[in-house]
């Protein structure tokens, strides 16, 4: 009985698994840092004095949870009003959880922690960083000495909580281009007032001089393993990257080829999926909305049958609760739309990002090394918008499957058939459906081995006779005694 019923000791005492392995490491961030510095305690109370914001979410990571009573009661007494902590986040912890926020009636949110500086929603939102610990002589050496980065130029990026030694100790090293962190609305190449070209992307802003392209530089990328640094690697697969542990000084060589060449099968998921379920993993990020809508419509252009699902951070689990799905497509901030290979590596095998679904399906977005993690680019204003044409859907075009080899068609239907979903259906006596809408739900469901019990079967009645039964506790039974 104690294997069944115990004190839940052992749930106190369970290790949380947080994302990139970062535990270890931001618990010692707090031993290292005071806390005033680490979460910029004063700075967060300007910005609510300045903004006169009343309700205030606190927004912590798992991995920051321990300081969230701490960091609160500091807030209230310098503040003198009441704020709420926020944990737990219904999405993803780098996304502002505006969901949980306006459960309170909150009108202002600061968020600590790893970032991936979408912006936001609705709520005004306050980052605060905070601070891994970085070994600024180790980090130092590896750039300047020993031959371990080779390169005449470099841009120098950095995990969001390592940004703040980039930015006060390494700034000085000579030839690099270095970056600044903050939200930004539009992702687009612009050009200062002197000719530089100032690229955005991921949340980051990196001027580079006129005259180059960002594949002449190599990237040094300061901080942990992880989806910031997956998304990077996509987004400049040409690039060398040097990723540089921000405590030992340990450089490591990568590139995003390999990582660019092993996501091409996930083209040919969507091509051959005939039901696409659009899995909705952030409502914080501005233009959610309206890259859902635009992807709807491509997939009920290209013949598909699509479903949108709100199931919070998925997991394997969760999406095997759907099984007609043939390809399911994340929605989410470029911080965590493509799932870390070390964090789940079933469910980055098995989701999809929004580009790779338009250059499945849509006619005229082709493929590229450098691939957009980042679905604001592909709305209107964006970087990488194309209009989604109907007259381009028209036209059945039928290909042989990569995976199945089987034929696999896309288009052939028009917005005017799409609508039209009623369709004619012909059952006979015997309840068998004989003739379905083309797509429908009642063609899955037909398709079942088994579909539920039917209510209008008016079950036997039970033969027997009714005895009687055993009494008293499984323990002892009044027989046995």
């Amino acid at each position: 009985m104690a294997a069944l019923t115990n004190s839940g000791e052992e749930a106190v005492r369970r290790e949380l698994d947080t994302d990139e392995g970062i535990q270890a490491s931001s618990s010692s961030s707090s031993s290292t840092f005071p806390l005033h510095i680490m979460y910029e305690t004063e700075r967060c109370v300007r910005w609510i004095q300045q903004g006169g914001y009343k309700k205030v979410c606190l927004q912590f990571p798992d991995e920051l949870l321990c300081d969230a009573v701490c960091v609160s009661e500091s807030i209230m007494h310098l503040l003198g009003q009441r704020v709420y902590i926020l944990a737990d986040t219904t999405y993803s912890s780098c996304c502002v959880d505006e969901t949980a926020a306006q459960r309170v009636g909150a009108d202002a949110v600061i968020h600590f922690g790893r970032t991936c500086l979408s912006p936001p929603n609705l709520l005004p939102v306050l980052y605060i960083l905070t601070r891994l610990p970085v070994d600024v002589d180790s980090v130092v050496e590896a750039l300047c000495g020993g031959g371990k980065v080779v390169a005449e130029r470099i841009v120098l990026l950095a995990d969001s909580r390592c940004y703040y030694a980039q930015e006060e100790n390494i700034e000085g090293y000579e030839g690099e281009e270095n970056e600044s962190l903050g939200p930004i609305p539009k992702h687009t190449s612009e050009e200062d007032s002197i000719g530089n070209t100032i690229m955005s992307f991921v949340g980051r802003r990196v001027t580079i001089p006129s005259g180059t392209v960002f594949r002449d530089y190599a990237c040094v990328y300061i901080g942990p393993d992880g989806p910031s640094l997956t998304a990077l690697l996509l987004r400049f697969p040409e690039s060398i990257f040097y990723q540089v542990d921000p405590v030992s000084g340990q450089v490591s060589e990568m590139s995003g080829i390999k990582l660019v060449m092993s996501r091409s099968i996930k083209l040919e998921l969507a091509r051959d999926a005939g039901i696409i379920g659009l899995v909705v993993g952030t409502v914080g990020v501005s233009g959610y909305v309206h890259i859902l809508a635009r992807l709807r419509r491509i997939i009920r252009l290209a013949g598909k049958r699509c479903y949108t699902l709100a199931v919070g951070k998925p997991n394997e689990p969760k999406l095997a609760n759907f099984s007609e799905i043939d390809a399911f497509v994340y929605v989410a901030c470029p911080g965590a739309t493509v799932v870390h290979r070390g964090t789940d590596p079933a469910l980055a095998r098995k989701l999809l990002t929004p580009w790779e679904l338009e250059v499945a399906l849509l006619p005229g977005r082709e493929w590229t090394l450098e691939q957009e993690v980042d679905f604001c680019s592909l709305l209107p204003g964006g970087r990488n918008h194309i209009k989604v044409d109907e007259e381009g859907f028209k036209e059945e075009v039928a290909g042989v499957s990569l995976l199945s080899n089987h034929l696999h068609t896309i288009g052939g239907r028009t917005s005017q058939g799409l609508d039209d979903t009623s369709g004619s259906v012909m059952v006979h006596a015997s309840g068998v459906v004989a003739k379905l809408h083309q797509g429908g739900g009642g063609e899955v469901l037909v398709g079942r081995t088994w579909s539920g019990l039917d209510p209008s079967i008016i079950p036997p009645t039970p033969t027997g006779v009714v005895m009687e039964g055993m009494k008293g506790l499984a323990a002892g039974y009044t027989h046995e005694k």
